[in-house]
């Protein structure tokens, strides 16, 4: 890249391509420090599906209605049996395994088919096209002006929130709280801030699958200390286990490919309206300096390469944070080879590609304004790591649920958590409690490219969980992936298409004993349903519930060594958004797997107050009447087989629990054996009296 060369000179502009494989060589060699300029035209970047298919939001305005659910004529019915004695019918498609095939057929990618088409008319807008997708084509109209699109794209928004019943607020901020909230207090509930989870000494730690980057190290709050790699020299494994790093010697010709990075120089370039000119030359002269720095020095940083999340695995990798910004500085050069190859039958196929490659594509005629301010947000984070190295641990584990574990909802007789219900907060401002993250099952969704909902925001201002894209593969139906320790960086308001970098952030929270921040995150990904209508099938009900247990369960062991104070599980409208999820059905399958899990729920509706109502006012009436999980699950399974014009809490607020049933049956034939039982007596009373009259 020229300006490795000219960084010296006042006018220094960015080039527009990237010479990866020249990073690479010097950082192999590690004697070159200066990297010449690329005389090759840009080569057009090839879009592949992983990184395109959506995330799900927290919020997405959701304009699809709840279509009646009649029983499609290829699906067949099972009858559970149930303790009480009596027996639920639900809709299924055979077994319950969800094959790949099938799961293709009900998901769809909103974005894979994109055309930036004019603005159509009313009557050809489809009543089921989500709204994400209706803005990012009203977004990208070649037809009209940015200023008239933006405001289009907000007169829309305030239309959808005013018929939701929504706040009108296209700025997330905390100072907007009102503290309002129903059910139980916040700080009646259990979190790791008042109750941190004891650790076991590094050294302790014998597990096979967990790979420690450092040497054993504590965390000491008046003096803290660097930790140090594992490995004094350089180990390297060039397997299929393990991350293919570009400091290896026996890398390959693979990365000399030309980037287009036009969204980075529109962003650098465009001084006074995105940067100022003091932060624009602090970038070139320091910042990208450090970058190098890190990259070039990979190999003495980490020691080893990290190892990959692979499916199945339950597999987990501990390294620092100087560790992880040294692998994100080689993401940002796109050093790791491959990475961008994902066609059907190759090496990375099922992974996420974390080379910086698709954030810095742009378009000549300039990129969405929301992917401008999630560049400059990722940029943030490095400009923060060079003025201050964070002196800490981060940990990413994957975590498959075993088969014997998993809940028969039927029979479960857990009585429902305790919940925290409130719309202003957002789920990072949860601290102390497990934060979900509404995650694309390959994890980090569209954060490299146009996505800008709650995971893609919650990636760039804590970009240490960038990380994960370059660990993780896809995640199966039974499976999650926590990330531990990860930093706050920045501040933001808005969302999607008025996501906006705000400020620095210093994040206050403390640190455990390994030196992790006491963040825990899990990401989960929900189903993206073509037809809204088949999230109630059976099947596919049992889907969510075993992801969302999966995340939410504590295993027997440390729940024992919590002493039963288990943190609570900051989630909201998960699977909402963008993947066609009905916010009812969501509110039910969380609160059944927190539940279950024995967890208290901190539920966000994201400024929708009519949900922490309704959600409310069900929540009551089941306590009311003592209902347990598997009185929800009979309600679900019952609900699917009805045609109604009730939504699922009103049908649930309006008809008996199955329990209930039983026991008004089972009084009724008591009733009706005693009447019997009478009759007969006083038929053979008469027919003895007149026997005695006939005598």
């Amino acid at each position: 890249m020229n300006v490795l060369c000219e960084k010296k000179e006042t006018d220094l502009n960015v080039s527009s391509t990237l010479e990866a494989n020249n990073i690479a060589l010097a950082a192999a060699s590690s004697s070159n420090t200066s990297v010449p300029s690329s005389t090759s035209s840009p080569s057009p970047m090839k879009r592949s599906a992983p990184e395109y298919e959506p995330t799900d939001a927290d919020d997405d305005v959701d304009t699809l209605k709840r279509s009646k659910r009649t029983p499609s004529s290829s699906s067949t019915h099972s009858t559970l049996s149930n303790p009480d004695g009596n027996q639920v019918e639900e809709i299924t498609n055979g077994e319950d395994e969800i094959s790949k095939n099938e799961l293709e057929s009900v998901t769809s990618d909103p974005t894979s088919n994109y055309d930036p088409s004019p603005l159509p008319s009313s009557s050809q807008i489809d009543d089921d096209e989500d709204s994400s997708e209706m803005l990012y084509r009203l977004a990208s109209m070649k037809s009209t002006s940015s200023n008239q699109r933006i405001i289009i794209i907000k007169c829309i928004a305030v239309i959808v929130c005013l018929i939701l019943g929504m706040d009108i607020d296209d700025e997330t901020s905390q100072s907007d709280d009102d503290n309002s909230f129903k059910g139980v207090p916040i700080e009646n509930l259990t979190n790791i801030l008042q109750n941190a989870p004891k650790l076991s000494n590094m050294e302790h730690i014998m597990d096979t699958n967990h790979t420690f980057m450092i040497k054993p190290y504590k965390y000491n709050v008046n003096n803290p200390t660097e930790p140090e790699p594992n490995n004094v020299r350089y180990i390297d494994k060039w397997d299929f286990d393990h991350i293919k790093m570009p400091c290896s010697e026996t890398i390959e010709h693979c990365t000399g490919r030309d980037w287009q990075i036009l969204c980075l120089e529109q962003l650098l370039n465009e001084v006074c309206k995105i940067y100022t000119p003091e932060d624009r030359a602090h970038f070139l002269s320091d910042v990208l300096l450090n970058i190098i720095t890190l990259a070039l020095k990979v190999n003495e940083i980490c020691g080893q390469p990290p190892p990959l999340l692979k499916i199945g695995s339950n597999r987990a990798v501990t390294m620092s944070q100087l560790q992880c910004a040294s692998l994100l500085s080689c993401a940002f050069f796109c050093l790791f080879p491959r990475r961008h190859e994902q066609q059907p039958g190759s090496e990375y196929e099922t992974y996420q590609n974390p080379n910086f490659n698709t954030i810095f594509f742009g378009s000549r005629h300039g990129s969405s304004p929301w992917k401008l301010e999630k560049l400059k947000s990722i940029l943030h984070y490095f400009t923060r790591i060079t003025q201050k190295m964070p002196i800490g641990v981060l940990s990413f584990r994957r975590y498959c649920l075993p088969k014997s574990c998993t809940p028969e909802w039927g029979n479960s007789s857990n009585t429902l958590c305790k919940i925290h219900l409130t719309k202003n907060k957002t789920i990072e401002d949860m601290h102390g409690f497990l934060q979900v993250d509404f995650a694309n099952k390959y994890i980090g969704g569209g954060v490299m490219n146009h996505g800008c909902v709650q995971e893609e925001i919650r990636f760039v201002i804590c970009p240490e969980m960038l990380l994960s894209l370059l660990l993780c593969e896809v995640m199966e139906p039974q499976e999650c992936i926590f990330l531990t320790g990860c930093e706050r960086f920045s501040s933001y308001k808005g969302y999607s298409t008025t996501y906006k970098w705000l400020d620095n952030y210093d994040d206050p929270t403390p640190r455990d004993e390994w030196g992790r921040r006491l963040c825990h995150v899990v990401a989960i990904d929900a189903i993206c349903f073509n037809n809204p209508a088949m999230q109630w099938n059976g099947k596919y009900v049992r889907r969510e519930l075993l992801k969302a247990y999966s995340a939410f369960r504590v295993p027997a062991g440390e729940k024992k060594l919590l002493e039963g104070n288990v943190a609570g599980i900051a989630t909201g409208n998960w699977g909402c958004g963008a993947f066609r999820g009905d916010k009812q059905l969501k509110a039910i399958i969380q609160l059944m797997a927190a539940s279950e899990a024995e967890r208290p729920l901190i539920y966000i509706t994201y400024h929708d107050r009519v949900l922490v109502d309704t959600f409310s006012k069900l929540y009551d009436y089941l306590i009311q009447k003592d209902a347990r999980v598997k009185d929800l699950y009979k309600y679900l399974a019952e609900y699917s087989q009805i045609e109604t014009n009730l939504d699922i809490f009103d049908y649930i607020l309006t008809t008996p629990m199955a329990s209930e049933k039983l026991v008004t049956t089972n009084k009724n034939t008591t009733n009706n054996t005693t009447s019997d039982e009478t009759n007969i007596e006083s038929s053979t009373i008469t027919t003895k009296q007149n026997d005695d009259k006939d005598s």
